[in-house]
């Protein structure tokens, strides 16, 4: 298991292939093209798929990534922010990731 305590990128042979737990990727630009600015690549939120990193925006395969850093913790919900789907998605990707059981129903909580 990759460790997940270190912040930065990482090579994307260490990354997570589990299909459950979203990372961020790097994905460098194979060639110099003036409409993205001068970027030398971009971010993609993606999952590892059954051969492949999918970006999870859209469900579409991505290319090869060179790079990947795991995602930081969702913000807590607290009744200041008043936001009880913000609490529902923490604990649906805490679940999705193993570090909690099932997601309660916070619907009516204000």
């Amino acid at each position: 298991m990759p460790d997940t305590n270190r912040i930065g990128w990482r090579p994307i042979e260490t990354s997570p292939r589990d299909r459950v737990i979203p990372v961020l990727l790097w994905m460098p630009f194979r060639i110099d093209n003036p409409a993205f600015g001068g970027a030398r690549g971009a971010m993609f939120i993606g999952v590892w798929g059954d051969s492949c990193w999918v970006d999870i925006s859209y469900s579409e395969p991505l290319g090869e990534p060179s790079h990947w850093m795991p995602l930081p913790e969702l913000p807590k919900y607290t009744q200041k922010t008043g936001n009880p789907n913000q609490a529902i998605a923490a604990e649906v990707l805490e679940a999705a990731s193993g570090r909690a059981g099932a997601p309660s129903d916070r619907r009516g909580v204000s």
